[in-house]
């Protein structure tokens, strides 16, 4: 059995994690990368929540 692939986007997200896991907390470059994920996740978000809302407009 093979194991499935995880997108690109969410390997990323995980390293970007990992990452800000290893910095000085509060620091400057830590912040930044929580801030890159915080944006990515809220974006997907609203991306889902309109994709359904034009689904069941279709409906």
């Amino acid at each position: 059995m093979q194991d499935q692939a995880l997108p690109p986007t969410v390997t990323c997200l995980q390293g970007l994690r990992e990452l800000a896991a290893l910095l000085t907390a509060g620091s400057l470059l830590q912040s930044a990368t929580l801030q890159v994920i915080a944006e990515y996740e809220r974006h997907a978000r609203t991306s889902e929540d309109n994709y359904c809302a034009r689904r069941h407009s279709w409906d």
